[in-house]
Formats: C-alpha cells, structure tokens, sequence
C-alpha cells in the first residue's frame, strides 16, 4: 500500500525528497527547498497556461453569451499563485535566487567590464527580467502596479512635504 501511495503521488511532479522524509523534522529545511522548487514549477506551468485559458474562455462567451466583442477581447484569465512560504524560508530562496542571477549576470555582461550608461541600463533590464524568470511566484505585476502609482503620486508627496516643511529644512 505504501509503493501505491509513494506512486500515485511521484507521479505528480512532488520532489522525492518530500515523501522521503515527510515524517523527520530534521529535514525540514530540505523539504521548504524542494516546496519552494515545485512551487516555482507550478507557477511556471499557471504562467504558461494563462494565455491558452484566456483563449478557451473567450472562445466560450463569444458561443455562448451575448457580451459585446470590445468585453470578450478584454477579458484576461489569471490563475491564482500559490500560498506562499513563511518569510524566512522566502528570504533564503530569494537570497539564493539573488547569488544565481548574479552569477548568470556575470557570465554574460562580464565581471570586469566597464560599461557606459547604455551598458549599465541594459544590465538592469536583463537582471529584472532574470528575476522575474527565476522567481515567478513573487507578486511582479502588483509591485509594478505600485511603482507606477507612486511614480505618478510623487509631485503630490513633494508638495505636502514642501509645505509642511519649515523653510531652510
């Protein structure tokens, strides 16, 4: 019964690892890693399955609702994420993600290479998008939400902050 379950539950892309040592507290750093691997691939395959279910769900209310076309072409489906792990297990996969990204960066822009401007702007573009690949199960889309709120906030901050400010401060 054990090889039964062990089976039907390896033939879900669970890491090995997990039911290995389910029960051991000792390897309870090694399972967060392995959750935090599969969690990635599962945020890979919702990623990749996003645009495939946008289109069958369009396809579906231009059959069978009369929503006019500009709504049904609006329309975007988003899988949920996962939950995400507890904040010290995050902080080292994100520490770890960090080391690999920089390392990526390093192989392919050089490490000794002074660069101009140009150079500097592309690395930061090439290092956001490698984030964002080896990290997928952060909240991308909301901080950038964010970032462009504030961005058009700011001349509002600057002001109140002006005025409540003594002069000479």
């Amino acid at each position: 019964m054990d090889a039964l379950e062990r089976s039907a539950i390896s033939s879900t892309g669970v890491p090995s690892v997990m039911m290995n040592y389910i029960n051991e507290a000792d390897y309870a750093k090694t399972l967060v890693m392995a959750n935090a691997k599969f969690l990635g691939r599962v945020v890979n395959h919702q990623l990749n399955f996003n645009d495939g279910a946008t289109e069958v769900y369009k396809k579906v209310m231009r059959f069978s609702t009369s929503l006019p076309k500009e709504i049904i072409e609006s329309f975007i489906f988003v899988f949920n994420p996962p939950k995400t792990l507890s904040n010290v297990n995050m902080t080292d996969l994100i520490n770890n993600s960090d080391q690999i990204v920089n390392y990526m960066m390093d192989a392919i822009t050089g490490k000794n290479a002074a660069g101009g401007d140009d150079d500097n702007l592309i690395k930061d573009e090439v290092y956001k998008k490698i984030v964002k690949e080896v990290l997928p199960m952060l909240p991308w889309a909301k901080v950038e939400e964010i970032l462009k709120e504030v961005k058009i906030k700011l001349p509002k901050i600057k002001a109140e902050k002006a005025q409540t400010q003594p002069d000479g401060q």
